[in-house]
C-alpha cells in the first residue's frame, strides 16, 4: 500500500531510524533481527531467516532464505529461483561499469540477492521475499542441471512450500531477472496451486533456439561461461553442462524440448518484460513466452534501456507492485485498466518516448519487403535486375574491406518496431591466401 505521497502506508520505525544498519555477512543461519537500509523507505527492521532447509520430493533438501515484514500476520510471497546461490549480493557483486557492459546506474538494498527482487523494496509494501537456490548449490546435494525438468520441479516444490508457511497468505509470484526469469517459464507450465502471477524480466524461453543455436549458429561464448562459472563457485559440483549438451544434441531433439516445454500450458497472470539492449539473448525468448502463454491476464513491457537498472528502477518497481496488489492481495487498483503492450520507440542511446500498444506485434504493423542492391549498396523495394557478388574480407571486420554495408533512406518519418527478418545468400572462399572470404548475393 501507498499513502497519497507515494511513500510506503507502513508508519515509521523510530527504533529503526536510529539503528546501525545489518549487513548480510554478519547474519548467521537461523532467524536475524536486522535492519535494512533501503532505496526508498530509509531504515526498515526485517526478519531475515537463513539456511532454511526445503525438501523436495525425492528427499533432497535445499536451501532458501526468508526475508519478511517484523511482525505478524500473512503476506503474499515474492520467490526467486537459480544455480547462482541466495547469498549472492547483486549490488556489492555486480559488474563495474564500462569496458564491454555499460550497465547504467542502479541501486538496491545488500539484502538483494543476484538479479532477483530486492527486500527493500517489498517488504516495506507488505510481502515476505524468498530467495531459494537450486540443488547442487548453497549447500544442497545433487546435481546442477541447468532448466531442466527437475529444476523446474524443484522450484515447484519451493513455490508450495512458500504457500504453505505461516507467515503466507498462501499467494505466490515469482519474479527475477535473466536466468531467474528462466526458470520462470519452465515452472509456470506445471502450474503450482499456489502459483497466483509471474514477473519473468527478461529470459530466454527456448534455451535451443535463442541461445545455444540462435537462429541456427551454435552459441560459443556463454554456454562455456556459464558452466566455467558454475564449477568455480560451486568447486566439485555434479554439472549437467550445457556446453557438452550442445556438443552432443546439435539438432532440435529431447535433450532441448525438456528444457523448453509447452509455453501455452502457461496459465496464470503475467507482467513480462523484455528489452531492445538484450535481443542477442532474451529478447525473442521472452516476447515469445508472453505470446505463447494462455494466461488470460498478461501484460508485456519492452524498455531501451539496461535491464538491472531498469528492472530496480522506482517507475517499475511501481508498476510490479500494482500488478501484485491485484493479483495477490485483492487490491481494486485499476490494474486491468493498464495497457497490454507498453514498449520504448528509441531514437538513439538514452532518447526515446514511451508507447502503448493493445497487443504484440503491434497491431498497426506494415510489413514491408525490401532487396538488396549491389551496385547501388542501397536496400530497394523492387528486386535488382541483374546478379551481382559483394565480396568482403571476414578477417578484418573493422575495415571497409571486412564488410558489406546497404543503406536505405525513408522517404518519411518511420517507425520500427517489432520483428525484422533477413534471408542471405552467402558463401565462403578458403582459398583465398589472406584468409576467408564472403561472398555475398543480391537478393
Amino acid at each position: 500500500m501507498t499513502d497519497f505521497t507515494g511513500e510506503a502506508a507502513e508508519p515509521r520505525d523510530q527504533a529503526a531510524a536510529d539503528a546501525k544498519p545489518s549487513h548480510p555477512d554478519d547474519t548467521r543461519p537461523g532467524r536475524n533481527d536486522i535492519v535494512v537500509s533501503t532505496m526508498h523507505y530509509g531504515l526498515k527492521r526485517m526478519i531475515f531467516e537463513k539456511d532454511t532447509a526445503v525438501r523436495t520430493r525425492d528427499g533432497t533438501i535445499l536451501y532458501v532464505n526468508v526475508c519478511r515484514p517484523p511482525h505478524d500476520g500473512k503476506c503474499p510471497v515474492v520467490v526467486s529461483f537459480d544455480v547462482y546461490g541466495k547469498d549472492t549480493i547483486h549490488v556489492a557483486a555486480r559488474m563495474p561499469a564500462g569496458g564491454p557492459y555499460t550497465l547504467g546506474q542502479y541501486d538496491a538494498s545488500l539484502f538483494a540477492a543476484w538479479e532477483a527482487p530486492d527486500p527493500g523494496f517489498w517488504v516495506p509494501n507488505g510481502y515476505v521475499v524468498v530467495k531459494a537456490a537450486a540443488r547442487g548449490t548453497s549447500g544442497a546435494t545433487g546435481k546442477i542441471s541447468p532448466l531442466s525438468l527437475m529444476e523446474a520441479e524443484d522450484f515447484y516444490d519451493v513455490i508450495e512450500w512458500c504457500g504453505t508457511q505461516p507467515w503466507s497468505s498462501g499467494k505466490v509470484v515469482t519474479n527475477g531477472v535473466s536466468y531467474l526469469a528462466m526458470t520462470q517459464w519452465r515452472v509456470g507450465q506445471l502450474n503450482p496451486p499456489h502459483l497466483a502471477a509471474m514477473i519473468p524480466w527478461e529470459g530466454v524461453s527456448d534455451l535451443y533456439r535463442e541461445w545455444s543455436f540462435h537462429g541456427g549458429i551454435p552459441e560459443t561464448s556463454f554456454c562455456p561461461f556459464l558452466d566455467s562459472l558454475l564449477k568455480r563457485t560451486w568447486p566439485g559440483c555434479d554439472l549437467d553442462e550445457l556446453d557438452v549438451g550442445k556438443r552432443e544434441h546439435p539438432f532440435l531433439d529431447e535433450y532441448w524440448e525438456a528444457r523448453h516445454g509447452n509455453l501455452a500450458d502457461i496459465k496464470v497472470p503475467l507482467y513480462v518484460c523484455a528489452s531492445w539492449s538484450t535481443q542477442g539473448l532474451h529478447n525473442r525468448g521472452t516476447i515469445e513466452g508472453f505470446r505463447q502463454a494462455s494466461s488470460e491476464h498478461k501484460w508485456l513491457e519492452v524498455h531501451g534501456r539496461k535491464e538491472w537498472e531498469t528492472y530496480f528502477h522506482r517507475e517499475a518497481l511501481e508498476r510490479q507492485l500494482r500488478f501484485c496488489d491485484y493479483f495477490l492481495k485483492g487490491e481494486e487498483n485499476d490494474w486491468l485498466d493498464t495497457p497490454r503492450v507498453r514498449y520504448e520507440l528509441r531514437n538513439r542511446f538514452y532518447d526515446g518516448q514511451t508507447k502503448f500498444a493493445a497487443a504484440w506485434p503491434l497491431p498497426d504493423t506494415q510489413y514491408t519487403e525490401y532487396h538488396l542492391h549491389g551496385r547501388t549498396r542501397t536496400l530497394q523495394i523492387r528486386p535488382a535486375q541483374t546478379h551481382r557478388e559483394i565480396v568482403y574480407n571476414s578477417t578484418a571486420p573493422n575495415t571497409d574491406a571486412g564488410r558489406a554495408v546497404f543503406t536505405h533512406t525513408f522517404e518519411s518519418i518511420t517507425e520500427l518496431s517489432g520483428y525484422i527478418k533477413l534471408k542471405l545468400w552467402v558463401s565462403i572462399d578458403y582459398r583465398r591466401r589472406h584468409g576467408p572470404v564472403c561472398r555475398l548475393a543480391e537478393a
